[in-house]
């Protein structure tokens, strides 16, 4: 597997100042995670690869906020994704098994600014699909007291009410409404155009 590696490290006062067990530790770990920045913590193995006894408890804390452990007690070097893919896009294919990665560590630390799992993603696709809390009232009895305080009459709070009820309570048709209380305000002034809509009864006989 082939990476990016920061040759600039030799210069960096962090890494100057570890002990050498702790630069072939981290260089170790930099080899041997997956590709988002997740290492398996097999120190027998490590210990064994590198030559030497690692001090693992020390060389954690030499670490800093450069690498942190999972609850699962995997490691993570933070910054690893950001270094290595930049901005992660789902248009991408080596970036979708890296997300993959992210999802299934559970973890958010380290990765780029504005990054969200496709999880999230989908999460926001709903909401836009369904609108938000504001965007769709919880229920008739809410509609009905916010009308009464702006004096919005019966009839048309029912034709406006089974308007967006009946076209999933989408704005024209397509975009899903993100504030019913100012839909409801809209509706008030629009009132006939909703009631137009509404089936008229059929006369009797």
């Amino acid at each position: 597997m082939k990476r990016f590696t920061e040759t600039e490290k030799w210069r960096d006062p962090w890494f100057r100042k570890l002990s050498a067990g702790a630069k072939l530790a981290f260089l170790y770990i930099i080899d041997n995670c997956d590709n988002a920045g997740v290492w398996t913590a097999d120190k027998e193995l490590a210990d064994f690869s590198i030559g030497m006894e690692i001090p693992w408890v020390k060389v954690l804390e030499a670490f800093g906020e450069r690498v942190s452990v999972l609850p699962s007690g995997d490691w993570l070097i933070v910054r690893f994704v950001e270094f290595q893919f930049g901005k992660l896009s789902k248009d991408c294919k080596p970036h979708i098994q890296v997300m993959r990665l992210i999802e299934k560590h559970r973890v958010s630390k380290g990765y780029p600014k504005g990054f969200r799992t496709l999880e999230e993603k989908e999460e926001d696709k709903e909401k836009d699909q369904k609108g938000d809390a504001r965007g769709k009232p919880e229920s008739r009895s809410d509609v009905d007291a916010y009308a009464a305080e702006i004096g919005m009459s019966k009839a048309d709070v029912d034709s406006w009410f089974d308007h967006f009820e009946a076209n999933g309570w989408k704005v024209g048709g397509k975009a899903a409404m993100k504030d019913w209380q100012a839909a409801l305000r809209n509706g008030q002034r629009r009132a006939p155009s909703f009631s137009a809509t509404k089936p008229k009864p059929r006369a009797s006989v």
